[in-house]
């Protein structure tokens, strides 16, 4: 069997440039795929039981730029046919970005949450934050006897974003003095406020924020680091660098389909999966040059088998959380704690690990 990288890879398609690198064939047009298929020897039964990533094994995608959808318009992310896609360097990512010196937050979070809810902010709507396909680091596949199956994903990487002087004061936002005791966001220089504001109203996928002013001094320590900046120096603008941890979560079922297996999901496209199952190894590609599982750039995961308690109160391998992923009752993505009522996933009434709340 052909083994993978040691780690998750990811194949580049250039600095800042969308992959648009077509192979020109004698029958048309046709992207060429940039990961190799690995082995396929199947007979078209699903494998039964619990397949995961390990530091051993890995998984192949191709980075792609994908333009975020604009919620002003409706399709407005779609280019008309035969239309060249974007620099993602002309983006504006000021774009719903709204500042000003002191307005009442339009997206404000629950006041129970470790995220106490603002009264004001220099923020008043979260910006349009766009990233490359990131690899994927982390995989649980389920399948069980009655030919279902469950499947976790999670990519992940750092991004560094650019506000310019224009986007971040062109509406009043100022440097104003640091007061500890003021509300969050409303005090400090503009690039504090910022960071301070965004951490109450980013989405969950997003982590780690921490913006700086973009001048020599503030982006030194970065280079030191060996952080690429690609953007001019613009001492009245942000440099914003955040994490971004984004977990698709499915179940469907499973056809054969010749040597292959089909997977029906209620949520994807119907996808083809080539795939090899030797011993406590499962190799994944996706058929016909598809990308596997519907994940936007994922061509193939090489995969090991794993042991999954469901039952012991822990995180575990194979799992999301405690007790929950592909393997369990519950996929993590299902469990709601807002819902005041203890449900799956739930050691009490919208609390427990799961929810990273203490139960009373």
């Amino acid at each position: 069997m052909r083994r993978a990288s040691t780690r998750p890879i990811v194949v580049p398609s250039g600095a800042l440039v969308p992959v648009v690198a077509l192979a020109l064939w004698a029958g048309g047009c046709k992207q060429q795929v940039m990961c190799p298929a690995l082995d396929s020897c199947g007979t078209g039964k699903a494998p039964a039981g619990d397949w995961t990533l390990d530091n051993a094994h890995g998984s192949c995608s191709e980075s792609l730029y994908t333009p975020p959808a604009d919620p002003r318009l409706v399709n407005a992310d779609l280019p008309a046919a035969r239309t060249q896609i974007p620099d993602p360097a002309l983006y504006d990512w000021c774009d719903l970005l709204v500042t000003s010196p002191q307005i009442p937050m339009a997206n404000a979070v629950d006041p129970t949450a470790s995220k106490p809810a603002l009264n004001n902010s220099i923020v008043g709507r979260f910006p349009n934050f766009s990233f490359e396909t990131f690899p994927i680091y982390q995989a649980t596949v389920h399948y069980d006897e009655r030919g279902n199956y469950a499947l976790s994903t999670t990519r992940g990487g750092t991004v560094l974003v650019d506000f310019p002087t224009y986007c971040m004061r062109a509406f009043g936002a100022i440097d104003t003095p640091l007061d500890p005791n003021a509300l969050p966001a409303a005090t400090g220089t503009v690039c504090q406020k910022l960071q301070s504001a965004l951490f109450f109203i980013t989405p969950p996928q997003f982590l780690n924020i921490a913006c700086i002013t973009n001048d020599d001094a503030s982006r030194q320590p970065l280079l030191n680091k060996g952080v690429r900046i690609d953007y001019p120096v613009d001492p009245g603008g942000c440099l914003c660098q955040f994490d971004v941890q984004d977990r698709q979560d499915t179940r469907g079922t499973v056809l054969p389909a010749g040597g292959d297996m089909l997977h029906l999901s209620s949520s994807d496209f119907p996808t083809q999966v080539s795939y090899c199952q030797e011993s406590n190894v499962l190799e994944l590609t996706g058929a016909n040059d598809s990308y596997l599982f519907d994940r936007v750039g994922l061509r193939t995961l090489d995969l090991v088998s794993v042991a999954v308690n469901c039952e012991d109160g822990k995180r575990g391998p194979g799992e999301d959380g405690v007790d929950c992923g592909p393997a369990c009752q519950v996929l993590c993505s299902e469990i709601n704690c807002k819902d005041g009522a203890q449900g799956p996933g739930e050691a009490g009434i919208d609390c427990g690990p799961n929810c990273g709340k203490a139960c009373p």
